[in-house]
């Protein structure tokens, strides 16, 4: 199938379908989390941010196709304005300047929510990629307004002024989107070394680790958009450029749909364990009350209520199961002391009950991750605390 005469109608059609989409799965994210009673943290409002970006950028570029963006040079009219290319040219870097934006700000919200489940020097790791991804997306929007002096050359040719061979920011916009989605891989594959460690069955691990591992597909569009990339130093521009602006937003619309999916996939969990209705066990007389709310858990082993009103659930070898990444949406940070032990491997799993979350009004402790609930970490000796969460 031969290229169409006019992108613009390809690109309208592409690009208000990535907006459907990435409205779709952020909508649903955010009402997951409003079912649970929960608050947004930073990763949500830089995934908000990255959905308006969208917005915004599918917009301006919406205007440019109404104006001829899309079309080969030699197919205009000869009495067409050229002029309204001026037009074009700024609305074009704006809308760009917006998806770079965007593509930065849904990175960087998957990198903070991966802030709450690592330790160590992987939270080192992840913000030297969150910073130095956003210095990399950065240094492409000022490029875009640094080629020409004065600035206002950058969309209109005919006026005097120096601009340096536009070849330079198509390569160093390829260097950006390459060393981006390299570390799109990277981030999705942190959750694995997470897991690895965790006493989960290995249906469990997959399930988990897959929905956390999505954002490698934006980090494979990124290496798409980097094929398409030398046009933008290219004489015809206004008709190959159409591939570049509908690969750019597809890669931020990759990006927010993986970021939500971990939310939805525990929240149709959830939807389908009330279907089934259970029972919870969550007073101190261990008295046995059916599910009332949203804040209860499934608590069917051994149990130990503490003073901070938490249950304790202590698994043997075959008592895993699949609820256990619930706390995406009512997950807490926090260490307690953990028993139940098999062989001087910890088998605890600490579950904190939220009689009153509306009371609660810190999302970035009441919200967790979806692998912070789904076990104890191994230890050497008996006696050491699990994974309390």
């Amino acid at each position: 199938m031969g290229k169409p005469d006019d992108y613009g109608p390809v690109m309208n059609a592409s690009l208000w379908t990535c907006v459907a989409f990435a409205s779709i799965f952020l909508g649903l994210r955010l009402f997951a989390k409003f079912w649970k009673h929960r608050g947004l943290w930073w990763d949500d409002y830089f995934l908000i941010g990255a959905w308006a970006m969208l917005i915004v950028s599918v917009g301006i570029n919406t205007k440019n196709v109404s104006l001829g963006f899309g079309k080969k040079l030699t197919d205009f009219p000869p009495d067409f304005d050229f002029s309204v290319f001026e037009t074009v040219g700024l609305l074009g870097n704006l809308g760009g300047n917006a998806s770079m934006f965007g593509i930065a700000w849904s990175k960087t919200s998957f990198a903070l929510t991966l802030l709450r489940v690592v330790e160590g020097r992987m939270k080192w790791v992840i913000w030297f990629i969150m910073i130095s991804v956003n210095l990399a997306i950065t240094g492409m929007v000022i490029m875009t307004w640094a080629r020409c002096s004065p600035v206002q050359k950058n969309y209109k040719q005919n006026l005097p002024g120096h601009c340096w061979d536009p070849q330079i920011n198509a390569d160093y916009m390829i260097f950006a989107s390459a060393y981006s989605g390299i570390m799109d891989i990277v981030l999705a594959l942190l959750p694995w070394q997470v897991l690895w460690g965790l006493q989960l069955n290995l249906k469990e691990k997959l399930g988990v680790g897959i929905a956390m591992s999505l954002g490698i597909f934006a980090g494979v569009i990124a290496f798409v958009k980097c094929s398409v990339l030398p046009s933008v130093g290219g004489p015809n521009f206004n008709y190959d450029g159409s591939l570049v602006i509908i690969w750019v937003e597809v890669e931020n619309v990759i990006a927010i749909v993986a970021a939500s999916i971990p939310v939805l996939r525990v929240f149709f969990k959830d939807l389908k364990s009330s279907a089934r209705g259970y029972y919870v066990y969550g007073t101190d007389d261990h008295t046995k009350r059916s599910r009332i709310g949203n804040n209860t858990v499934v608590v069917t082993a051994n149990r130990t209520v503490n003073r901070r009103g938490s249950v304790s659930k202590h698994m043997g070898e075959s008592g895993l199961d699949d609820d256990s990444d619930k706390s995406i949406l009512d997950g807490r940070h926090g260490t307690s002391p953990s028993s139940g032990v098999l062989g001087g491997i910890t088998r605890t799993k600490e579950i904190t009950v939220d009689y009153d979350a509306a009371r609660d009004g810190d999302s970035a402790r009441s919200e967790g991750y979806e692998m912070e609930q789904m076990g104890g970490r191994r230890h050497e000796h008996p006696h050491s605390p699990g994974m309390a969460v």
